[in-house]
């Protein structure tokens, strides 16, 4: 009998290694390597994956950050570049006796304010990408008008007053030429819309006399 259960053994053994049509037999090392890839697939995911491990929803909350600091940096700015320096300087322009000196270095901050509003005009679309671009130029106006600062003076005495000074003759030279152009040009448009006004004039008159005619005529017909 043992030796019955011996000899039957390996049948056993080679009949649970028998595969069924439309399955497969894996080895030990593959049915582990299949748990796992069944563990990876079953394992809930937060969204579709885009790139870096990044979920779309990730992204969106990323992008949603990024427009909130960037409005609120545009609030500070206005708020901090533009109001809170012009009450300042309206209280230095209505003191009793104001100072001089106060009034020249709130001079100087409009003037550069005003070159570094023109600048970034033209210049948007090469600038406003950089990475901290708004908070730089918050801590540039910050910096210019700052009681412990004061970098109106320095930057405009060390680099804006010297090239303005250097270039005077040319800017004044370019100036006096656009404004003889623009007078050029305002003239000579508004004498081509004199021109196509009274164009149109006439040819509204002439149409409305036509018309009167023709009415009239079948009256003197008729009697």
């Amino acid at each position: 009998m043992k030796s019955s259960n011996q000899a039957e053994s390996p049948k056993l053994r080679v009949t649970t290694s028998l595969r069924l049509p439309g399955t497969r037999t894996f080895a030990p090392a593959d049915s582990e390597q299949q748990l796992d890839q069944g563990a990876q697939q079953t394992r809930p995911m937060a969204g579709p994956c885009i790139g870096w491990g990044w979920t779309t929803r990730e992204v969106s909350c990323v992008q949603l950050l990024k427009m909130a600091v960037s409005f609120i940096t545009r609030l500070l700015t206005l708020a901090l570049g533009y109001a809170y320096p012009a009450y300042d300087c309206y209280k230095t322009l209505e003191l009793n006796t104001p100072q001089m000196e106060q009034l020249r270095f709130w001079c100087q901050y409009w003037i550069l304010l005003a070159f570094l509003t023109a600048f970034e005009r033209f210049a948007d679309c090469a600038v406003s990408w950089l990475p901290m671009y708004g908070e730089a130029k918050l801590a540039l106006v910050v910096y210019l008008w700052h009681p412990n600062t004061m970098g109106a003076g320095r930057v405009y005495g060390d680099y804006l007053r010297p090239f303005l000074a250097a270039h005077e003759a040319d800017i004044d030279r370019g100036l006096l030429e656009l404004r003889a152009r623009a007078a050029d040009a305002t003239a000579s448009h508004l004498q081509a819309a004199v021109s196509l006004g009274r164009a149109f004039l006439f040819e509204v008159v002439r149409r409305v006399s036509s018309r009167l005619q023709a009415t009239r005529s079948p009256a003197g017909q008729g009697q």
